[in-house]
């Protein structure tokens, strides 16, 4: 497999030192991709909700949250995004409170949008 001919690879030296150099550069690019797509889109009828499972506190989420934290004015026209943790045992929501968090940032997206011409009154 990849993985075995990876690990033999890096146990005989033969793994680059730039390796996570460019993982790390990879990354960046694609999260600055993402924060740049979003903010674009935030001119368009389109809301993105986005959902952590697992543990709270991990730093994997920092993304989503900061995704969801952009600043409005400076670089979205709304706030087009919301995040919430739906925890490390997400079946344990009843279904009320899971849709509740779902969508609990949409009614003031919808409002902001209506308010900057993004979509049309009702």
């Amino acid at each position: 497999t990849r993985r075995n001919d990876a690990h033999r690879k890096a146990e005989h030296g033969h793994c680059q030192p730039s390796a996570g150099t460019e993982v790390s550069s990879i990354y960046r690019d694609r999260t600055l991709a993402a924060e740049r797509y979003l903010c674009k889109a935030s001119s368009l009828p389109l809301f993105w909700q986005f959902i952590g499972f697992g543990n709270p506190h991990s730093k994997q989420f920092d993304f989503l949250r900061k995704l969801d934290e952009l600043p409005v004015p400076d670089k979205r026209i709304v706030d087009n995004a919301g995040f919430f943790h739906a925890g490390t045992h997400p079946t344990h929501l009843s279904d009320t409170d899971l849709y509740d968090h779902l969508v609990s940032e949409f009614p003031h997206w919808l409002t902001a949008a209506r308010a900057r011409g993004i979509i049309p009154p009702p």
